[in-house]
């Protein structure tokens, strides 16, 4: 793979974790599994680039992790409230 197709890769991957917290906004669910594949494919093509060029995927990357983060903590408070919710009528959410 290419630097530049990674960087295309990294944003599709971005485009995604957009859409699913949007989805989750709605209360719609995208499985995320496979992504977590397609991130860990995206760090060892990075881990196989010359020095100079893995510099170049520092910032798309970076920024994808900042994209998970946002997510994962975006689900953290989406769960949160369906406990919250759950409770209030005295029902239990898995």
């Amino acid at each position: 793979m290419t630097k530049d197709e990674l960087i295309a890769e990294i944003e599709a991957l971005r485009g995604i974790v957009a859409m699913g917290q949007d989805k989750l906004k709605e209360n719609q669910y995208l499985d995320m599994e496979l992504l977590q594949a397609k991130v860990d494919e995206a760090c060892q093509v990075v881990a196989d680039f010359l020095p100079e060029d893995a510099g170049e995927i520092r910032e798309p990357l970076s920024a994808l992790l900042d994209d998970l983060q946002s997510y994962s903590n975006f689900v953290g408070e989406h769960q949160e409230k369906l406990k919250v919710t759950a409770e209030d009528s005295n029902t239990t959410v898995d």
